[in-house]
């Protein structure tokens, strides 16, 4: 986040002490953000989803519900995210996985998928980084006024 910059987590469990004053951690459910305590008023410049649903040990299964996951995160974005942000979404690999690059390709200009170097070689839990949000759909709801700042900052070798 940086010295100027804010941020603000909502988790389902309380997150513990130790984040600095310009970090704010709600305890609430990510599908109701305001519900959560987050202002009605914000639009933010980055969503970052690091939701994992549960592992059940099926690799089919919680593939698909990580795809659930990040449908829920793009789902936000008409309402919290501004034009021109970036989404990162953590997901499990599989079959579905060239559907959900498709679909946040609909509304990012830029998506790609990423493996950190320090994840294990048999994981299959990825990110990806969407970059350049187009704005909401034209049946969206409306959302809040735009955030002060610059665009956010893209990843080297974009």
């Amino acid at each position: 986040v940086g010295a100027s910059g804010r941020g603000w987590g909502i988790d389902l469990k309380a997150v513990g002490s130790g984040l600095p004053d310009n970090v704010i951690s709600l305890e609430g459910n990510a599908e109701d953000p305001e519900g959560a305590g987050v202002p009605a008023s914000m639009v933010f410049d980055v969503v970052l989803s690091d939701m994992m649903p549960s592992t059940t040990g099926s690799r089919d299964t919680d593939h698909f519900r990580s795809i659930s996951v990040c449908e829920l995160a793009m789902d936000i974005c008409p309402r919290w995210l501004r034009p021109g942000g970036t989404l990162v979404m953590k997901v499990l690999e599989g079959s579905a996985m060239q559907q959900l690059l498709a679909d946040a390709r609909k509304q990012f200009q830029k998506v790609k998928p990423f493996k950190p170097d320090a994840s294990r070689k048999e994981s299959t839990e990825i990110f990806v980084i969407a970059h350049g949000y187009r704005g909401p759909a034209a049946d969206a709801p409306p959302a809040g006024p735009p955030t002060a700042g610059g665009p956010p900052c893209v990843p080297e070798g974009w």
